[in-house]
């Protein structure tokens, strides 16, 4: 790492601080081989001077603090250096040191931020017309060229078409979408890239040893997280680490200093995530509340611990996927053991708009209590491979097995084949929870005559309790009374199949258990076909034509199998015309 000959080291004394020169411009690149990160940029630049191939006008473009206006200038000291053309600039001729300090009159800097009108632009234009005062090219360097308005890019655009000799236009921005491609297409392009934490952790080090301060490896690990890969911003999140504390600076000194979110609270809060354990979720949130933590800064390393948990899970060890240490990686690869695959993709993708959420919200710490206990649920749904499996399979859940804690989600609405049995019916599955039954059904109870006390309600309460198909067809039925020993079940005349279902052996010993439990003794089950009254509605019209396509509906092996699988009950039904 080389010093730029225009910032020496300030001298001892009292001086000293007020020519106190920040460190990223202190320690800023003195040549190509200072440049880190870029590797594929710098060659090109290097060979370009090298065999005298110079292109009039090039675009470089990437993230702030990657060396973009640094290379600029770079590139225009190996083009004006006396003793060049030569991707080794020497440093110490005029051309070097002028270019350096920004004081040369051929190599001309302008903040397109703000100076982005039509008229900044045209004494450019102007400019260019001229040779160059003493230098080889005359320089012309636009920072943040995308901010340029419309009539300012077309007038750029005139001088980029028709380029005299010796110059050279050297555009940069952070933006290189919002550039016209009218523009671009006259450019070489560059992309500079995020510098990788080796590298940035690595140049730290070194600044360090010459600033003669010791900074704890983790703590440079931290700086260089925080940074997202733009060095400037590692150089001066070390420097005010330094400022805080002193000549020796610890990780807890540096996480202060810059405020970066501890690693281990991010993990702790992932595998609360992962454990299912939401009061400990909240518990940790009012935490970082007494902290006094940035809820969105929390939550932007939150995002990034899972997106390397999900890398970690999905790729073999020492991935490039991976940009972290070995000891980080441990930890990521122990974490995402304890989240299933699709889990872990779940909480991953509902965790990509909450920093934006966060940063949104009036209350962020109550957006992000609401997402930690929906990221909990998440991580706890069945994978949906399972389900289909289970229906592939005609498999039912097990006899008396519970449902899932908080219920299951709604179903879609699911359309019966126009070409099978009751094709040409639409049945809408409703999978919310069954009511719970009524306290009666708890315990037995005596013998009503007829359907005196809900004999018929208690008895679809504590067959849905035991098999949710068995209640429709109950409630399908005309007629549901208990006389003596024996429930009569009375359909009409065309509730030929609930009347089957109803006779089955397995469905009928459930309803007579859950006859004998309310009766309070041993009954049994016995269907009729009772004749429609001269009074009921014709049979496709009202309660007859809604039970008719019930019926078709129940036919289907499928439904009935979402209807068992997640406890569900058929609760409005559509004819398809």
């Amino acid at each position: 790492m080389t010093l730029f000959a225009d910032a020496p080291d300030p001298a001892p004394g009292p001086k000293a601080k007020a020519s106190y020169l920040a460190l990223a411009r202190r320690y800023r690149p003195a040549s190509f081989d200072d440049v880190i990160g870029q590797s594929a940029a710098v060659s090109t630049l290097k060979n370009a001077v090298a065999s005298g191939r110079l292109h009039h006008a090039y675009l470089f473009s990437g993230i702030r603090g990657v060396g973009k206006t640094t290379a600029a200038r770079l590139f225009a000291r190996a083009l004006n250096c006396a003793k060049g053309p030569t991707p080794t600039p020497c440093g110490e001729c005029d051309p070097c040191r002028e270019i350096a300090a920004g004081l040369s009159m051929d190599v001309i800097e302008i903040d397109a931020a703000s100076n982005r009108g039509v008229d900044d632009v045209e004494p450019l234009r102007e400019a260019a017309r001229y040779a160059p005062s003493r230098d080889r090219y005359k320089v012309f360097i636009l920072d943040e060229v995308h901010m340029l308005s419309n009539a300012a890019f077309n007038s750029l655009l005139k001088i980029l078409e028709e380029p005299p000799p010796r110059i050279v236009w050297i555009l940069a921005t952070t933006e290189h979408r919002k550039v016209p491609p009218t523009v671009v297409s006259r450019c070489q392009h560059f992309e500079f890239h995020r510098v990788p934490r080796g590298e940035i952790v690595a140049c730290l080090e070194r600044i360090a040893a010459l600033e003669s301060v010791d900074v704890d490896r983790a703590g440079l690990e931290v700086i260089a997280a925080a940074a997202a890969g733009s060095v400037r911003d590692a150089v001066s999140l070390l420097d005010q680490a330094i400022a805080y504390a002193g000549p020796r600076a610890t990780v807890d000194d540096v996480r202060s200093a810059i405020g970066a979110i501890d690693r281990r609270a991010v993990l702790e809060f992932l595998s609360l995530v992962a454990a299912r354990d939401g009061a400990g979720l909240l518990e940790r949130i009012a935490a970082l509340a007494e902290e006094g933590a940035d809820f969105s800064q929390f939550t932007s390393a939150l995002v990034s611990t899972v997106r390397d948990t999900a890398m970690a899970r999905f790729t073999p060890p020492g991935s490039k996927a991976l940009s972290v240490t070995a000891d980080e990686e441990k930890e990521l690869r122990e974490l995402a053991s304890s989240f299933g695959e699709d889990g872990l993709l779940r909480v991953f993708h509902a965790l990509l708009e909450l920093p934006f959420a966060i940063r949104n919200a009036a209350q962020p710490r109550f957006v992000l209590e609401a997402a930690a206990l929906r990221l909990a649920r998440l991580a706890d749904l069945a994978p949906i491979e399972d389900v289909i499996a289970r229906f592939q399979g005609g498999l039912a859940p097990a006899a008396g097995s519970a449902p899932r804690t908080g219920g299951p989600a709604p179903l879609p609405p699911s359309r019966l084949a126009p070409g099978a049995p009751g094709g040409g019916v639409s049945s809408a599955v409703s999978a919310t929870p069954p009511a719970a039954p009524r306290p009666e059904a708890a315990s037995p109870a005596p013998a009503a005559p007829a359907d005196a006390g809900g004999f018929r309600e208690r008895l679809l309460a504590t067959v849905q309790s035991k098999k949710m198909s068995l209640r429709t067809y109950l409630e399908m039925a005309r007629r549901v009374s208990l006389e003596g020993d024996v429930v009569e079940i009375a359909f009409g005349p065309k509730q030929s199949f609930s009347r089957e279902a109803i006779e089955n052996a397995d469905a009928r010993s459930t309803i007579e258990a859950a006859a004998s439990e309310i009766a309070g003794r041993q009954v049994i089950v016995r269907t009729a076909i009772e004749a429609p009254g001269p009074d009921e509605p014709a049979p496709e019209t009202g309660p007859a034509r809604r039970d008719r396509l019930i019926e078709a509906a129940m036919r289907q092996p499928e439904v009935r199998m979402v209807m068992e699988t997640f406890r569900g009950q058929i609760v409005d039904i559509q004819e398809i015309s």
